[in-house]
């Protein structure tokens, strides 16, 4: 399915988790609960333009385009992944991919981090297994 096609409230959840913000996050800054939000997300509560206003004046690292359908809707994720590395020119609709190659970027990092981060936590274990065996053995 072309993310365009997806309701607004599943383009904003997406939105939100590419740019690791909560939901609570978003909560707080709409002053309203966790379950509001939720209900944007799914569709069960409009999503009115001044509250999808304030979502993105509190978080402005939120890809706007994506979110208000700003795409060419003839273009799949995929191919809008693979055509921000092609010099196509102006005028084709690529250049408005530029965000989401950023947002890929930030989560290749972010993957990265976690890896030496799973990586440092396993040398962790590892060690408080030989003090633990240490202490069984006396």
């Amino acid at each position: 399915m072309d993310l365009n096609e997806k309701p607004i409230g599943q383009r904003l959840k997406i939105a939100l988790r590419v740019a690791d913000v909560t939901v609570q996050e978003v909560a707080d800054a709409l002053g309203q609960s966790r379950q509001s939000v939720y209900k944007y997300f799914h569709g069960t509560s409009a999503l009115r333009a001044d509250i999808l206003m304030k979502i993105l004046e509190a978080f402005p690292q939120l890809d706007r385009a994506m979110i208000l359908e700003e795409a060419p809707s003839s273009y799949s994720t995929r191919e809008a992944s693979s055509a921000q590395t092609e010099d196509v020119g102006e005028g084709t609709g690529y250049e408005r991919f530029s965000p989401a190659r950023a947002q890929l970027e930030q989560l290749a990092q972010r993957v990265a981090d976690l890896e030496r981060e799973n990586a440092t936590l396993r040398e962790l274990v590892a060690s408080q297994r030989e003090v633990i065996a240490l202490l069984k053995g006396k």
